[in-house]
């Protein structure tokens, strides 16, 4: 063990990081790369509680050797013992902190740190989202906590740890509790988002919007309300749609009541959330809590294909994105045999580590650097990239190779790109009982990608806040959308509105499924097979039952090119509107969609099929994020320069293979990830 005597002026020192634009910036380079999560190799979670800082020592002097110069860490457990009723701090844990900050400092490695996991610590029986004893006691610990480390520079502070807005015993979901205080805030929620015009109250508003009769009592959904179902009789999925919009929304307000605590302790430190994909479904969304952060999180666990989708559903125009925790998850056989081999486990950390760089993220961190020996899991003790023995699983390769590659170019990385195009998002879909569009929405993006475009995700209830005008806006496959994003989106270019719109399948309702005019098109039942040219779309059952496409009989068209019309595609504005008769993403027939829309939005960089060559921007030299789907080698070549005179980069990737291709001044070409090489003539 070891133990410091305490330096100012090492625990003090170091450049601040600040945000530019959408990167983080430390000193004169910004902060892109691959960083980890560090606590104990000895005692995981109760690192703080067991402090050894001779082994954090040892670690963060390994983790910069190879390049890491940020990690994460937090509190997992144990608030109680750390936050006393009383007015003093656990002396004992702040000195601990101290440690594991100098020891960071020692070797130039930023800090996130994590106050909170999964939801607030309630005190007996208590609602730690609405009660105001609650409240106070986690507004204190952050403000006593900010005072302790006001002047260290290289501390960023994460709120909550993947959060959920529900009872702690309903962990992973977002349902209300009994609390009184919550009922009182959702009420003077529903009256400030749904007062409607004329004399109408907004009690009438809200019951329309819900089914329920007049004179009913206005209440929290109950846990029935979230579920799909082929009768709904009594139960209400519009008023479950509701909360969960209410639930995102107050998070933000708990997000930003708690970055007060930190900015009056004295830190000026940066401030995130890390969110997990359940942020992406129906647990508090980064897009509704931006305002309170100074960049937002994601977590990519579970959805191994969705990783530029979980980007997208995480960043925001102007604020910096990273991916704070990925690993991979244990999958078994049913036999309770390992699924996959080291080798593919190797090269599917490689994807998850590259693919976020292709959606504009610009850091990625592993979660658990050390195997955690302590969790009553069989999932979480596979998790870690060094073991208890001290040796290394197969993913530690690739962190190693990517984490140098990335440390050896600090200093040469620009702005993450502009979006290409706009996906405005209708909440009556992604947030329903009857979500269907998931995977669909995940096909889009990638789809997109692959085609070369930057893309975007707006939440409809968000589009009169950040729609700018000028977009390209996909609003794809939706069955109703709300009448303030309709009207954003096709209002004059310099109202807000888009300079393209490219829409699908039949909506002409509003978000609650009343009747509304959109594009004033008639409904038919959808097939199991569609036409479409000379091709066909296959749709699931799942469509087929809850989606309906547009009659297009008599619609004019106001001059579809070729190629979009052979595909179906109806030009209702001159230069500016769309439309398909058919739930395009809804189809899992992906060579299909991705032709539809290349039809209508063209490819400025496309990837050939099965492959994702998406470059990240450099202010000296050149990188191309390269992920094979396919389980064959696949070629391909880039010119760096892009006007046809350079030497071609010939990039070779095998079956399954993942990584980064980098071209440096002077024309040296390099590769790290797994199954990877590239040369230039």
């Amino acid at each position: 063990s070891a133990f410091w005597v305490f330096d100012e002026e090492l625990f003090t020192g170091g450049d601040p990081l600040r945000v530019e634009g959408e990167l983080i910036v430390r000193g004169d380079a910004p902060e892109v790369g691959i960083g980890t999560t560090v606590m104990s190799r000895s005692t995981h979670r109760e690192f703080l509680d067991e402090p050894n800082p001779a082994e954090w020592d040892d670690t963060f002097a390994e983790l910069a050797s190879i390049g890491v110069r940020c990690v994460r860490t937090g509190i997992w457990s144990g608030w109680g013992e750390i936050v006393p009723d009383g007015p003093e701090m656990n002396e004992d844990w702040l000195r601990a902190l101290e440690a594991y900050i100098l020891c960071a400092r020692r070797h130039d490695i930023a800090v996130i740190f994590t106050f909170f996991s999964f939801v607030p610590p309630p005190l007996e029986g208590s609602s730690p989202y609405f009660e105001r004893a609650d409240l106070a006691r986690q507004q204190r610990w952050l403000f006593e906590v900010s005072k302790r480390f006001a002047n260290v520079k290289t501390i960023v502070w994460d709120l909550i740890n993947e959060p959920s807005f529900a009872d702690p015993e309903q962990l992973w979901l977002c349902r209300p509790t009994d609390a009184r205080a919550e009922r009182i805030e959702f009420l003077r929620w529903l009256e400030a988002t749904f007062e409607p015009e004329g004399p109408r109250t907004w009690e009438d508003e809200v019951r329309d919007r819900w089914r329920l009769p007049p004179g009913a009592p206005i209440l929290p959904p109950t846990d029935d309300d979230f579920a799909d179902r082929i009768v709904f009789g009594q139960h209400h999925p519009f008023r479950a749609r509701d909360y969960l919009r209410f639930a995102s929304e107050y998070f933000g307000h708990w997000a930003a009541f708690h970055r007060r605590a930190l900015e009056k302790g004295g830190s000026r430190a940066l401030v995130t959330v890390g969110q997990d994909e359940g942020g992406v479904n129906d647990r508090p969304a980064p897009h509704f809590h931006r305002d309170a952060v100074d960049f937002t999180s994601m977590h990519t666990w579970w959805y191994d294909d969705a990783q530029l989708w979980d980007v997208a559903m995480a960043r925001v125009p102007g604020k910096p994105c990273w991916v704070t925790e990925t690993l991979l998850m244990r999958r078994e056989e049913l036999s309770g045999e390992i699924f996959r081999s080291p080798d593919h486990r190797a090269a599917l950390f490689a994807r998850k580590l590259a693919l976020p760089f292709a959606g504009g993220a610009t850091q990625v961190m592993s979660w658990a650097y050390d195997v955690n020996p302590f969790m009553d899991s069989d999932n979480e003790v596979s998790i870690g990239l060094r073991r208890v023995d001290g040796s290394y699983t197969p993913e530690h390769r690739v962190f190693r190779s990517l984490a140098a590659a990335f440390a050896e170019r600090r200093g040469t990385f620009a702005q993450p790109a502009d979006p290409t195009v706009t996906i405005l998002l209708p909440t009556h879909d992604h947030r329903s009982p009857r979500d269907i569009v998931r995977d669909g929405m995940t096909r889009l993006v990638n789809t997109l990608v692959s085609l070369g475009h930057r893309v975007r995700v707006v939440h409809e209830e968000l589009a009169e806040r950040v729609l700018v005008g000028g977009e390209v806006v996909v609003m794809p496959s939706c069955r109703g959308v709300l009448e303030s994003a309709w009207r954003r989106v096709t209002a004059n270019e310099n109202a807000g509105g888009a300079r393209r719109l490219v829409v699908s399948g039949w909506f002409e309702r509003d978000d609650v499924e009343r009747p509304a005019t959109r594009l004033g098109v008639a409904r038919r039942h959808l097939a199991a097979t569609e036409s479409v040219g000379e091709r066909t779309l296959a749709f699931p059952l799942a469509a087929t039952q809850s989606v309906f496409a547009t009659r297009h009989d008599g619609v004019p068209d106001a001059g579809t090119t070729d190629a979009a019309r052979a595909l179906g595609w109806i030009e209702r504005t001159p230069g500016r509107l769309w439309h398909h008769p058919l739930p395009i993403d809804l189809s899992g027939d992906t060579s299909v969609v991705r032709d539809l829309y290349r039809s209508v939005l063209g490819a400025p960089d496309p990837s050939p099929p099965g492959l994702f060559v998406v470059a990240i921007p450099r202010t000296d030299g050149h990188a191309w994020v390269v992920v094979n789907q396919s389980g064959s080698a696949r070629q391909v070549a880039r010119d760096p320069d892009g006007d046809g005179p350079a030497p071609r980069i010939e990039i070779t990737v095998a079956g399954e293979g993942a990584g980064i291709v980098w071209h440096d001044r002077g024309g040296r070409v390099t590769v790290s990830g797994v199954g990877l090489n590239a040369t230039s003539p």
